[in-house]
């Protein structure tokens, strides 16, 4: 699936016989990243979670004094990368279908959850807290009687545009598709409680009985609220005014809206999600430092029995990229 784009950054026979300096070489390479960027976030190729232009990585792979083993470096980490995406995607899609199995009536809720004042903290300690948020976050949410009706819901950590924090993104089960905004504004009550007030929160379901306005213009929420879509009646007719998402990315904003819960559709939303995913932990690290620790240990990708790059590297702290929950019996 997502490995198919690796060939966009291949190493042919064609451009073994160019010399490193050829600017046609450098072109190819500056194309290909570009194209690859396009599409996916890709964790390995930021530099302390910030992303990096393709003209700089191309910089360091022809400054490196062996380009195509470089290249060959970073494409065994992409691919890494692709993998852990396709894994996600293919969980997400599997436990969908069961849950669709068990009850055709499913709905689903889904939203952005954040935290405010991310400029004063250190990105370690605003990643700290959030995930801490979150578990707590999940493990009141039973503790809610509008959320009984939650039979489910997966999480994916997600990058904020121009940004090295991650926000998170949540789909929930709902037992019917006909449900009120009171389920929105239960959720948003128990994400402002686990914050101390100090969360964000962005809705993208919408239908006949359930309206981010509704939520967006109720006093009795309190402040601090973020929302994605806003709605204002005028006569005749209903606008909608569509903000984006923390990532901002517009496409997948869309997919986000959905809410049609079919395989066909919810797998483009799950795919754009995947496409995404942010790996905080291989994010946030250095990728100069990264390329030049992997050239220094062995020269070329060296793997374990596991799959993955065998490094002398100082283990860093892993942070967890997406979750699902244990749905409950019918």
């Amino acid at each position: 699936m997502f490995e198919e784009d690796l060939k966009l950054i291949s190493i042919g026979k064609a451009d073994l016989t160019l010399p490193p300096e050829n600017a046609d070489f450098e072109e190819k390479l500056y194309h290909s990243f570009s194209i690859l960027m396009s599409k996916y976030l890709l964790s390995c190729l930021l530099d302390r979670g910030i992303n990096l232009p393709p003209a700089k990585i191309v910089q360091r792979v022809i400054s490196s004094g062996k380009p195509y083993l470089t290249l060959t470096n970073i494409k065994a980490e992409v691919s890494r990368e692709f993998k852990f995406k396709e894994g996600f995607y293919n969980r997400v899609m599997s436990s969908h279908k069961i849950k669709l199995k068990k009850n055709s009536s499913l709905a689903v809720i889904k939203v952005s959850l954040s935290l405010n004042h991310e400029t004063d903290q250190h990105p370690q300690i605003y990643c700290d807290n959030l995930r801490n948020s979150l578990g707590l976050f999940f493990n009141k949410l039973r503790g809610r009687v509008a959320l009984n009706r939650v039979h489910g819901y997966f999480w994916v950590m997600l990058k904020k545009e121009n940004s090295n924090l991650p926000f998170i993104h949540v789909c929930f089960y709902i037992d019917h598709a006909v449900f009120n905004s009171k389920v929105g504004a239960e959720i948003q009550d128990l994400w402002m409680g686990c914050t101390n007030s100090q969360g964000e929160v962005r809705h993208f379901t919408f239908n006949e009985f359930y309206g981010n306005y509704s939520l967006m213009n109720d006093a009795g929420n309190g402040g601090g609220y973020k929302s994605l879509v806003r709605m204002k009646d005028v006569p005749n007719e209903r606008v909608f005014a569509i903000l984006s998402d923390y990532s901002e990315s517009y496409s997948n904003d869309l997919c986000k809206l959905e809410v049609d819960v079919g395989e066909k559709k919810f797998s483009k939303y799950v795919y754009a999600l995947a496409s995404e995913i942010y790996i905080y932990s291989k994010g946030m690290q250095g990728f100069y430092e990264t390329i030049d620790e992997i050239m220094q240990c062995y020269g070329k990708p060296r793997m374990d029995k596991n799959g993955k790059l065998s490094s002398d590297k100082k283990k860093i702290r892993r942070v967890r990229a997406f979750g699902l929950s244990i749905s409950k019996s019918k």
